[in-house]
């Protein structure tokens, strides 16, 4: 109410015996973390705590006064209000100007002083803003010289909610929130659904190869001469040193003694009896059978050349014995095991686990593991482990560890290991003295690899050392002239 023609606006329902709710505490330096589902705030905004929990202030009533300003926006459930201090917040304000808690929008500010004056923010420019808050004043419009306030009137009616206000801009990213401690492990989560099989996939494959006896000094060596999804295993093991001399067991019983009578075309021709001991051998399959103490023949095996025992011991072979072998040639030589076992021809060599195996040419010389083992030509010489292995051509030279294994082209020469591995021309020379492999597949060349020098020539010239130079006129090898010379070397520039 009013006293005289001069008083104020008296107070009307503010209640001082009531306080309101207890807000939450705010942090040092004027900045407050609110965790709030889904809360809608935007940069600028004026907030208040009620009873209700965190909403929009409004300048309508001293219940509904502003606690500060949101300054920061971190997520949807939270926000960062101000109590004061300056701050990068784009606003859309007049720049340098005072403003209030609006009294017709929630949350609002205002330049226009309302009748419940709160102000609360001053613009800088159109990206900084300082919170200030100052002690609200509640007049009322009107004359306000020399009259004294009024008593306090009666608490009014709770009005209703006012309007939500418009959305505000977004606003800049706030500073990162304070280190937050790790919260306690989940529990474990439903197993989940079973996948769907995959496609079966294709099988590998190991195969054993072939297997080579080293001196006990060696290194054990296993090479995959197949595939990685088809792999074939070489092995090389080293023999084991001596034991020491075993103690000498007890005399053993006296053995039973064989007597070779000779050979039957087949088993049927074997006779109906006969006295235990006695073998003889059927040269259809090579079998030989003996006659047991049970009146019966016993069939103990292969009588071949590569049979390396019979499972007797002691006794007495006498008669005619007539050992086949299965190459067909004259005047032959073949000492391991299946070495130049089938169609070894004429004059031919074979010495080593299956070296010269299968077809061995006239007048050829394989010598080592699996040398020459398939196909070799007439008249070549393979020399070392899988030396001309497969397909080795006519006249050829193979000297080393896989010299020319597959395909070694005819008239021509691979030394050193690895050399002309595989597919190596026809009137080729491959001279190796390196770790790594040579292969050259054109016709006519000569490839000398050393530590030493690198020279190259691709003219069908001869050529020969003199004082450290190299001199060339035509060459040819076996009437064909040759069409490229390489001399390679790592340091180049010398010949020792």
């Amino acid at each position: 109410m009013s006293v005289g023609n001069m008083g104020v606006v008296g107070r009307g329902d503010f209640d001082a015996a009531q306080p309101g709710p207890q807000g939450p505490t705010g942090a040092t330096g004027g900045l407050v973390t609110i965790n709030k589902t889904a809360h809608g705030f935007t940069l600028g905004q004026c907030v208040r705590y009620s009873p209700l929990g965190w909403t929009l202030a409004r300048a309508d009533s001293e219940d509904t006064l502003a606690i500060g300003v949101v300054v920061s926006l971190p997520s949807a459930d939270t926000f960062i209000y101000a109590m004061t201090g300056r701050f990068e917040v784009p606003h859309g304000l007049e720049n340098d100007t005072w403003y209030y808690l609006s009294a017709d929008v929630n949350g609002g500010l205002t330049s226009v002083r309302p009748g419940i004056s709160q102000p609360i923010v001053l613009t800088d420019d159109a990206s900084h803003l300082s919170v200030m808050q100052y002690r609200p004043d509640f007049n009322r419009p009107g004359d306000d010289t020399g009259g004294t306030e009024g008593p306090a009137g009666p608490r009014g009616l709770q009005g209703p909610k006012g309007d939500r206000g418009s959305r505000g801009l977004q606003g800049q990213t706030g500073p990162r929130g304070p280190f937050g401690y790790e919260g306690a492990t989940g529990s474990v989560g439903p197993e989940g659904q079973q996948g769907i099989q995959g496609n079966t996939g294709s099988a590998a494959t190991v195969n054993a190869g072939y297997t080579a006896t080293l001196s006990p000094d060696s290194a054990a060596l296993v090479t995959n001469s197949g595939t990685s999804s088809e792999a074939v295993f070489d092995f090389a093991i080293p023999q084991g040193d001596m034991g020491p001399a075993g103690l000498t067991g007890p005399q053993g019983a006296p053995g039973t003694g064989v007597v070779v009578r000779g050979v039957v075309p087949t088993i049927g021709d074997l006779p109906s009896t006969a006295t235990a001991g006695d073998v003889w051998i059927v040269s259809a399959n090579d079998e030989a059978y003996v006659w047991t103490e049970e009146d019966a023949w016993l069939d103990i095996g292969t009588f071949g050349l590569y049979q390396e025992y019979l499972p007797l011991t002691g006794g007495v072979i006498s008669g005619q014995l007539e050992v086949s072998q299965v190459g067909s040639g004259i005047n032959t030589t073949s000492i391991g095991k299946q070495a130049g076992y089938t169609g070894q021809q004429d004059y031919g060599t074979a010495y080593g686990l299956f070296a010269g195996q299968t077809s061995q040419g006239n007048s050829a010389t394989a010598i080592g593991p699996l040398a020459g083992s398939t196909d070799q030509g007439m008249r070549s010489v393979a020399v070392g482990n899988a030396s001309g292995r497969g397909g080795q051509g006519t006249d050829c030279v193979a000297v080393g560890n896989n010299a020319g294994r597959q395909n070694q082209g005819s008239n021509s020469v691979a030394i050193g290991s690895n050399a002309g591995r595989e597919g190596q021309g026809t009137y080729g020379i491959i001279l190796l003295a390196d770790t790594t492999d040579v292969q050259d597949t054109s016709t006519g060349h000569i490839h000398i690899k050393s530590f030493y020098a690198h020279l190259s020539y691709t003219k069908a010239e001869a050529w020969n050392f003199s004082d450290g130079n190299v001199n060339v006129s035509s060459l040819s090898v076996g009437g064909v002239p040759l069409a490229d010379i390489k001399i390679e070397c790592g340091n180049a520039g010398s010949f020792a």
